[in-house]
């Protein structure tokens, strides 16, 4: 949840939103940092999220400004749905969505890279990468339709936005290599569907962070359940274009990463104990090693979330065996 990425909902078990995050990284001089905002319990604290209907397949809150909420959630027919909070008011209703179509085979993803802006990517049935997008007046290309973007695609899509009129996205394809797309403001890269081959065999979905302008940090979990990490330091992908860091572990979920400040990651997995485990970059070195980690504790059914609300602060959520 790290970068200009969207945020996330928290899910009971019966698919039901019981919290949120808000990204606040948008209005910080479009710089890419996800300070966000405190995680709220909204069932607890909001009379108005008790009453939303439960979505099929819940995805990302998305906050471009202060005051404003874009929730998007697919249906039961597949379609992406999204409902808005102005500041006073939840639109269209309090119960009601927008319904802007598609077949959606994936959870949607979402990135704001600045005020009244929003990119959303979903994966259709042929497997390829599909967009639409917010431009302050109107849905592109239009409100049910998508920009199509290639790719045979095997993980959701993950998008980061580290400045305005910026994103990169990244997907896993057929030969679990890593695969990447960017906006450069005027033009997709390396085409409007192609995308660059990174390498790697992932057995699970990308998680990508930017804790500043044109950095990007990109996390995977490999065949033997270790930790691989890359980076884009604004020149060149480290170590290499296909390469990838070994940072150890035996993990048993995604990666969640999230960065609270120039320069540093913090990074949480659960391990074969269930267990939390926890690792971090503080600008310098990996703590407590390259290849070591934190265990946090508990017996842990999902996977992490985390958050950062600011300089020094992470919260971080899991659900346990009750």
């Amino acid at each position: 949840m790290g970068g200009n990425s969207g945020s996330g909902v928290l899910r009971s078990p019966d698919g039901s939103i019981i919290g949120v995050h808000t990204n606040g990284g948008c209005t910080t001089g479009g710089t890419g940092f996800n300070f966000g905002v405190r995680v709220s319990t909204l069932l607890a604290n909001s009379p108005t999220l008790r009453g939303l209907t439960r979505p099929r397949v819940s995805g990302p809150v998305v906050s471009w400004g202060s005051g404003r909420l874009d929730a998007f959630v697919t249906g039961t027919d597949s379609a992406l749905f999204h409902k808005w909070w102005n500041g006073s008011a939840w639109g269209p209703s309090l119960t009601g969505y927008e319904r802007q179509g598609g077949v959606c085979t994936s959870r949607p993803e979402v990135a704001a890279w600045g005020a009244n802006r929003l990119d959303a990517f979903v994966i259709g049935t042929d497997s390829a990468l599909y967009h639409k997008w917010w431009n302050g007046s109107a849905w592109g290309p239009s409100l049910t339709g998508y920009e199509r973007q290639g790719g045979v695609c095997t993980s959701p899509p993950k998008a980061v936005a580290w400045g305005p009129n910026r994103l990169d996205v990244f997907v896993t394809g057929t030969d679990s290599a890593l695969y990447h797309k960017w906006w450069n403001g005027s033009a997709w890269g390396p085409s409007l569907t192609g995308y660059e081959r990174q390498g790697g065999v992932c057995v699970g979905p990308p998680k990508a962070v930017a804790w500043g302008p044109n950095r990007l940090d990109v996390f995977v979990i490999g065949t033997d359940r270790a930790l691989y990490h890359k980076w884009w330091n604004g020149s060149a992908w480290g170590p290499s274009l296909t390469g990838y860091e070994r940072q150890g572990g035996i993990c048993t979920s995604p990666p969640e990463v999230v960065a609270w400040g120039p320069n540093r990651l913090d990074v949480f997995v659960i391990g074969t104990d269930r267990a939390l485990y926890h690792k971090w970059w503080n600008g310098s070195a990996w703590g407590p090693s390259l290849t070591g980690y934190e265990n946090q504790g508990g017996v842990c059914t999902s996977s992490p979330e985390a958050v950062a609300w600011g300089p020094n602060r992470l919260d971080v959520f899991v659900t346990g065996t009750d």
